[in-house]
């Protein structure tokens, strides 16, 4: 649903290439990062759900 302002096709195709759905692949998908030397990292939010970055500021602290 959030990625639905790009419309529903749009939203389909990066819905599709999500690759982290929850706790432990998000904290994977960060340590790979840094293993590879990036120091900045962008994470979309999936959802509209304001509950969800809390829990990812939890997660990440």
């Amino acid at each position: 649903r959030y990625l639905g302002i790009f419309g529903d096709e749009a939203a389909a195709m990066m819905a599709s290439m999500c690759s982290a759905a929850g706790a432990e692949a998000t904290l994977t998908g960060i340590e790979r990062c840094r293993a590879a030397g990036m120091d900045e990292l962008y994470l979309v939010p999936t959802s509209p759900d304001p509950d969800h970055l809390s829990e990812l500021i939890d997660l990440i602290t």
